[in-house]
C-alpha cells in the first residue's frame, strides 16, 4: 500500500522572527517518510523582511502571490491549486507543530473526511498559555452535526480552528474568499457542509500570538462581521433556526469587541441587536459605568 501523501500549504508574510521554527516542525514529522510523506508547499505574500532568505537556507521552494494582498487567503487559494497530496493542512507562520501532529490525525482519516485537534495558545508577551483540547481521546461527529454547531455559532462541540484541521484531497475545491483575504468563518462552513468528521484530543501544535494580533484589528472585525452574517443569511432558507442563532451571536461577538476597545456606542447598538441575555445586560450597563473594572477582571473577548 503506497504511503499517503500529506500537502502542508503554508502561508507567510514578514514571519523572519518564527518561520524557521515552523517550517522545522512541519518537515520534522514522526512517521514521516515512512507512515506518510509530506509536501510543503509555502506561498508568500511578499515578505519584506528576511523570511524568504530563511526558507531559502532552509531549501525550501517558495511560491509567490505576485502583489501584497493584505491576508493569507490568496496564499492558500495558490497552495490548494498546486498540492497533490490525498490529505490536506494549512498553517499559518506561527503555528508551531509538535513532532505527532500528524502521526496521530492521518490514520483517521480512513474513518472521515475531516479529522481535527486540539492547539494551546501561548500569548508571547504575558508568557501565559491555554489548552484548548476535547475531554475525550477521540470523539466522533457524524454527518453535519459539527456544520449545524459552526452555522449556528455553538461555543461548544468541535474545535474547528483552522491549523486544527486536517482533511481529505476530496474537499480540495474549497477554496477562500479573497474578496477581503483574510476570512475563513464561510470556508469552514462549505468544507463541514455535510461531513461527518473525528476529533484526537491531544494538543498538536501552539498558536504563537500577541495582544495586538488581527482578532482586535477594526478593519478585520468588520470585514469578519460582513463576510459571516452573508455566509449565514446564505443557510438561512434551509437552517432558519440555527442561522437565526448565527446572526445573534455574530452581533454578540462583535458587540463584545467594540466593549473591548472602548467603543461603548457600537457595543450598545450590537448588543441589543444581539438579543439581550442577562450576560448582554450587564454588559450593556456596564457601558456607561464600569467598563474598565470589567475588562481589568474578565475575559470579555477572545
Amino acid at each position: 500500500m503506497n504511503r499517503p501523501l500529506v500537502s502542508v500549504i503554508l502561508t507567510t508574510y514578514n514571519a523572519e522572527a518564527t518561520i524557521d521554527q515552523v517550517v522545522r516542525s512541519i518537515l520534522g514529522q514522526e512517521g514521516a517518510g515512512k507512515d506518510f510523506d509530506v509536501e510543503l508547499i509555502v506561498v508568500d505574500d511578499m515578505s519584506t523582511d528576511d523570511t524568504l532568505n530563511v526558507l531559502a537556507n532552509l531549501g525550501v521552494h517558495v511560491l509567490h502571490t505576485g502583489c501584497n494582498t493584505g491576508g493569507p487567503n490568496r496564499g492558500r487559494n495558490i497552495g490548494l491549486e498546486a498540492c497533490s497530496g490525498q490529505a490536506i493542512c494549512i498553517a499559518d507562520h506561527d503555528d508551531v507543530w509538535e513532532p505527532q501532529r500528524l502521526s496521530l490525525t492521518v490514520p483517521h482519516l480512513e474513518r472521515a473526511p475531516i479529522v481535527t485537534c486540539g492547539y494551546t495558545v501561548y500569548d508571547r508577551v504575558s508568557g501565559k498559555t491555554d489548552c484548548r483540547i476535547a475531554d475525550q481521546p477521540l470523539v466522533e461527529y457524524p454527518d453535519g452535526v459539527t456544520f449545524m454547531d459552526k452555522l449556528a455559532r455553538s461555543k461548544t462541540g468541535q474545535n474547528t480552528y483552522l491549523g486544527s484541521i486536517l482533511y481529505s484531497a476530496e474537499l480540495v475545491h474549497v477554496r477562500f474568499e479573497e474578496q477581503y483575504g483574510v476570512v475563513d468563518f464561510d470556508w469552514i462552513l462549505r468544507l463541514f457542509d455535510g461531513k461527518s468528521s473525528i476529533e484526537v484530543g491531544h494538543s498538536l501544535y501552539r498558536r504563537n500570538v500577541e495582544r495586538s494580533n488581527l482578532s482586535l484589528d477594526p478593519v478585520y472585525r468588520e470585514r469578519d462581521l460582513e463576510v459571516t452574517l452573508a455566509c449565514i443569511a446564505s443557510y438561512k432558507r434551509l437552517h432558519p433556526r440555527a442561522s437565526r442563532l448565527g446572526t445573534r451571536r455574530a452581533y454578540g461577538t462583535y458587540a463584545r469587541y467594540a466593549y473591548v476597545t472602548g467603543r461603548m456606542p457600537l457595543a450598545r447598538k450590537y448588543f441589543l441587536k444581539a438579543g439581550i441575555t442577562p450576560l448582554h445586560a450587564a454588559y450593556w450597563i456596564t457601558t456607561f459605568v464600569g467598563a474598565t473594572w470589567v475588562r481589568r477582571r474578565f475575559n470579555v473577548f477572545g
